[in-house]
C-alpha cells in the first residue's frame, strides 16, 4: 500500500525483529517485499545477536552493515560502547565508539551512497527515553551541534 501511495517503507535495525541480527534483517525483507532499510551505526552494539546461542553476544556493527548495505536508503549515526560488567551502553562521539562509524561511511561513499545521513546522538537528551531524565534544551543543542561538526569531519576527511 505505502509504494503504491508513491511511499517508501523503511525499517530501523532497532530494538524490534529488524534489529535481533542481520539474518532477522535480511528474512524480514525476503517477506515484505519493497520493504527498505534505516541502518543505525550503534544499534547493533547494544543489541544481543539472537541467531547465537545464551548467553546472547552483542552484534558487530560492520558485519551487520556488510550484509545488510544493499537495502540501506537511510544512515542513522549514533555511536555507542557496551560495558558488558554494567549490561549497558554508554554513548559517545561520532567515530569514537564501536559503531564503526568512519568504516561504514567510507565504504557507504565508495559505494555510491548518496541518500540521507542523519544524527542522533543520544549523549545529552534520549527522545523516546521514557525514564524522565531529560537535559534542558541549551545542552541539548550544544550537544547536537558538536556532534554534527564532528561527524562533518569525519566524512570530510
Amino acid at each position: 500500500m505505502f509504494l503504491d501511495a508513491g511511499l517508501q517503507p523503511v525499517h530501523e535495525n532497532c530494538m524490534n525483529f529488524g534489529g535481533m541480527s542481520w539474518q532477522h534483517t535480511l528474512e524480514m525483507l525476503d517477506k515484505c517485499p519493497g520493504l527498505k532499510l534505516v541502518f543505525d551505526t550503534a544499534n547493533p552494539v547494544f543489541n544481543p545477536d539472537r541467531t547465537k546461542p545464551r548467553p546472547w553476544p552483542r552484534q558487530d556493527a560492520w558485519e551487520f552493515w556488510e550484509h545488510v548495505r544493499d537495502h540501506v536508503v537511510h544512515i542513522h549515526i549514533k555511536d555507542a560502547v557496551f560495558d558488558e560488567t554494567k549490561n549497558a551502553e554508554s554513548y559517545h562521539w561520532p567515530g569514537e565508539g564501536e559503531g564503526r562509524v568512519r568504516k561504514i561511511l567510507k565504504d557507504a561513499k565508495s559505494r555510491g551512497y548518496s541518500a540521507g545521513v542523519s544524527i542522533e546522538p543520544h549523549m545529552v537528551t534520549v527522545f523516546h527515553d521514557t525514564s524522565g531524565k531529560v537535559s534542558n534544551d541549551d545542552a541539548a543543542r550544544k550537544n547536537f551541534v558538536e556532534y554534527g561538526r564532528r561527524l562533518e569531519k569525519i566524512q570530510a576527511g
